[in-house]
């Protein structure tokens, strides 16, 4: 009587089956899919709004929609060179939000925004919008030292 040998990658298969049955083993195109009906339906409001207020105040933006080609959807504060993007991102039910002022890598912020938080919680994200150009906008203020002796007027700030 021989013992029946177990299927290779049995840990592997019931695995996939978990996180399918779960909804968190999503192919690209669906992913893409899903990205895109999202962006459409609740970030270009969020993007549009956001535009809005930044041409009232005199900043000059430029929107980039490319939803349906690379799946990210932009907007450029193009007098301070600041971008604020909405992305696909690998992790399922989620699209990555990346503030930054170009040519300063240390500059940038990303946070991740569940699908859910977009229907649900609107307000917060749009707190954590305001909040990632507020940052990205921050003057930058030149340091020069003292003169020799002389303390530093900002001393212990």
């Amino acid at each position: 009587m021989s013992t029946p040998t177990p299927l290779p990658f049995q840990r592997l298969r019931n695995t996939l089956r978990n996180w399918r049955a779960e909804g968190l083993l999503i192919g690209n195109h669906q992913a893409l899919s899903q990205f895109r009906a999202i962006a459409l339906v609740s970030l270009l409001p969020i993007v549009k709004d956001l535009h809005a207020a930044l041409e009232a105040e005199g900043l000059r933006t430029t929107i980039r929609d490319t939803i349906w080609e690379l799946g990210v959807l932009s907007l450029t504060i193009d007098d301070f060179n600041v971008e604020l993007s909405f992305a696909l991102d690998d992790v399922p039910n989620v699209c990555r939000m990346a503030t930054c002022r170009m040519g300063t890598p240390q500059s940038s912020l990303t946070r991740l925004l569940a699908y859910q938080d977009l229907d649900t919680d609107l307000a917060g994200v749009t707190g954590l919008v305001e909040e990632s150009v507020l940052r990205a906008l921050t003057p930058r203020r030149a340091t020069r030292p003292a003169p020799l002796g002389e303390p530093s007027a900002t001393l212990g700030v």
